[in-house]
Formats: C-alpha cells, structure tokens, sequence
C-alpha cells in the first residue's frame, strides 16, 4: 500500500490527468485504481477457463463512479468479418461505462475495415462523452427488466464463436445530482420496440413526486410524457444500432429550515428531541411510523447528523410528507455544531446546519403548530383520592380550532397538569426545570421521559 500510494501521489503531482490503471485486479490494491482493463470480452471469445459463460457488468456495479474502466477488445473487424459480434462487444462497453477499444496496430487504416462496425463505434464513443453524467461519473443501478427478442451474433475470425443474445442491450444510472438514465441500444439489423419499464422500487424513485421524461436522443420514439408519479411502462422504438438515453428527472429536494418539533421555534436541538424539517419535493405521499422503534427510513427518506466529533449518525424517523418531516434526534449526538443531511432514495440530498446543546425545550400544542392551548390533560384527585382526568384543551371541527379548556378545581384537593415537551429529558436536575403559567412560576414535579408516545 506504501508503494502504490507513493505511485498514485507522485503520478498526480507530475500532471492531475494521469490514471493508475492496472490489466488485472486484486483486492489489494483496488483502492488506488483509477483504471482497470476489463478482458470479459477477451475471455468470452478466446476459450479461456470461464469462456461460454455470459459476462454481466459486477465490476461497475461495484466500482463506479470510483473506478473507471476500458473494453480490452482487439478482435479484427474486416469488412467481410460478421458485424454481429462486435456489435454486441461495442454495446457492452457503451452499457457498462467503459472505455471502447478498436483494433490497435494497422487495422484503424485497414481499407477493409467494416464501415458499419467504424460508424457504430463512433457512435458509443459520441454517446460516452455526451452522458457521461451518467456512464462515467454516475452509478449503475440494477437494469430495466426489458423483455427483448434475441438476434443471432456470430464471429468467424480468428475465433469462431456463434450465439444469441438480447437485441436491446441496456443499463441504467444514477448521477449525483439524483437522475435516473436507461441507456438502450439495438444490436440487431431490424427496428426493436418494446416496453421501457420504470420501476419506482426497483430504482428507489418516490411515489407520488412527479419525475419529468426525456429522450434524450431521436433513436427512439415514444409517447410525450411530461411527468410520472408512479411505476409504468413506457414504448421505445430503436433503429438498427441506434443509441436512446431516458432520463428521469426528480424534482429538486429543498430542506429550508429545522424547528422544534413541539415549540416551532428556531434555535438549537438537543439528543434525544423531536424536530421538524419544512422543504419541498420531499416524500410524495404523508406517511407517519407505525411501530417501535421507529426507523430510520421512511416514505424513501432518511436523515443522518453528523456531530462536532465528526460522527455519523441515523435518525429515528416519525413522519414525512411533500413539504415537511418529522425526526428524532439521536441521543448519543455531540453538542457543539452539527450537520443535518436529508437524503431519499432516489438520491437527491439537502443540508441544514445546527447546533447542538443538552436541552432545547417545548411543549406540544394541541393544535400541532406550537401556539395556543398545550396538548395534556388536568389530574384533579378529590380529598378520598379519586382521580379525573380532564383535557387542557377543547376543539372544534375545523382543523387549529382547539383552545384553552377552564379547569373546575372546586372539588379538587390537588390539581396536576401533565403536558408533553420534547428536548427536555437531558436536564441536569428537575430542580433545574422552571415552569410557569401565566408567568406565574409552579414547581415541576415530573420531568422524565415517558413512555406512551414516542
């Protein structure tokens, strides 16, 4: 590693643009890669120990954006060589991200070379660069289940080999900025049409939000669409070694601002409190936890705090919907500044910046919005101990109508009254919790945490 590091510093201390590229991979030294040689291709058709079997790109599933990787494929390509081979070969570099190789040596200048195989090559190179957002700089994601008819491919070379394979050759990506791509192509001499599936789970795109479509090239053809919010198939036509690339849009995720959960105040969170983010394009559809604990995705959301000590940690999801969502924060969270980053499964992100401090409490109003009558009840026990319960609060039909209750205290020895806050459970000591009423001050008998709601 001391070796290969020093390799990989001084090469980009000589020029940025350098790579470390390697013809083979170890474990051992994947890390420094900045290029490896793929020879799937070579062994496929060269009767190597694995040859027959058909390779699948596991290498830029893993690897990519991190490493890139080029097409070791060297084969002739004649004009009276059969095309059918190196279509699929090219395709295959095109769909996984990779570098494509022509033939090195004197075959570029060859008279004889295929035109057909020349212009097709130029063709992925063109479509390499022109979507790089998504075949090199993006991820791969599992493939569009496209069901494609089979077209004969045949070499007959120096290699002989003879075989079907699938006539719409096809991956699909995700940048960093959150679009999804399906990069298609037909290895075969007639027009293919199908049924390009999107997969909302499949490719962890939110039901719900609305994600415009476009082809992104004319080698296809398909029906306008200006947005889709759930799973559906769309038609695609693509011509003889035509290239498409469709690319789902997301709309962009905004994370403006984090408050109490309780209080609706701005100002520092505390471990272990409840918070609410307002933005936009968040879930599609509201969605509140169902069951304990709570987990840390949910409606294809998730929220990570990353602490003063530069710790990473989930948070305990309550609620999401299109515009706001609802967390815990973490109780093993460092006080001091914090980074709150919202991240949804179609990978779109937004960052709010915090602090954090021991405590940070408010009480719940019962109407949801942090003004008005406190979301608890009045335990009024009589001189024999009995007890009653009454609500702190009334309400009406409409949503924000509750308003304060009065409170009979004739019949009552004692009166408490049990409200819910959150931020408060790290108080140094319940002499050190302050309440009043009215600005009146009223000693706190219980400041713990309970265990009804979460």
């Amino acid at each position: 590693s001391t070796i290969l590091g020093g390799m990989r510093a001084a090469i980009s201390a000589q020029n940025s643009q350098m790579a470390l590229s390697a013809e083979e991979i170890s474990e051992v030294f994947i890390s420094y890669l900045d290029l490896y040689l793929s020879r799937d291709l070579q062994a496929e058709v060269m009767g190597l120990e694995y040859a027959g079997v058909t390779p699948i790109p596991l290498f830029p599933y893993v690897y990519k954006p991190y490493i890139q990787a080029k097409t070791d494929y060297w084969l002739s390509a004649p004009g009276s060589e059969p095309t059918s081979y190196h279509y699929l070969a090219y395709a295959r570099a095109l769909t996984w991200g990779q570098i494509p190789e022509l033939v090195p040596g004197p075959y570029v200048e060859d008279p004889n070379l295929s035109p057909a195989v020349l212009s097709y090559f130029k063709s992925v190179g063109k479509a390499l660069n022109t979507y790089s957002r998504f075949l090199e700089r993006g991820s791969m994601l599992p493939p569009a289940q496209i069901t494609s008819p089979a077209t004969a491919v045949v070499l007959n070379g120096s290699y002989v080999w003879s075989r079907t394979a699938d006539a719409i050759q096809s991956s699909a990506w995700r940048t960093a900025a959150g679009e999804t791509g399906v990069v298609a192509t037909n290895i075969s001499d007639a027009p293919v049409s199908f049924a390009l599936p999107i997969d909302f789970n499949r490719w962890g795109l939110i039901a719900g939000l609305n994600y415009s479509v476009v082809l992104s090239t004319a080698s296809g053809t398909m029906p306008n669409s200006s947005s889709l919010s759930s799973t559906t198939s769309l038609p695609v036509t693509v011509q003889p070694q035509q290239i498409v690339v469709v690319a789902i849009q997301a709309p962009p995720l905004t994370a403006q601002a984090i408050v109490h959960a309780a209080a609706y105040s701005t100002g520092p969170v505390s471990p272990s409190q409840l918070v609410t983010v307002f933005g936009s394009n968040m879930a599609g559809t509201p969605l509140s936890a169902s069951s304990t604990p709570l987990p840390t995705q949910l409606g294809g959301l998730s929220v990570t705090v990353r602490d003063s000590s530069n710790q990473t940690s989930p948070c305990p999801m309550v609620f999401v919907s299109n515009g706001q969502m609802s967390f815990a924060i973490p109780d093993n969270v460092a006080t001091g500044p914090a980074v709150i980053t919202v991240s949804s499964t179609d990978g779109r992100t937004g960052v709010l910046n915090v602090q954090v401090s021991s405590v940070s409490p408010g009480i719940f109003s019962a109407n949801g919005d942090g003004k008005g009558a406190a979301a608890g009840t009045a335990v009024l026990v009589a001189s024999d101990g009995t007890q009653s319960f009454v609500p702190l609060y009334s309400c009406g039909a409409t949503a924000g109508s509750c308003v304060p209750t009065e409170i009979d205290l004739r019949n009552a020895a004692q009166a408490v009254a049990v409200v819910y806050g959150t931020g408060i459970r790290n108080r140094s000591s319940l002499a050190a919790v302050r309440v009043s009423v009215s600005d009146i001050s009223v000693p706190a008998v219980y400041a713990e945490v309970q265990g009804q709601y979460v």
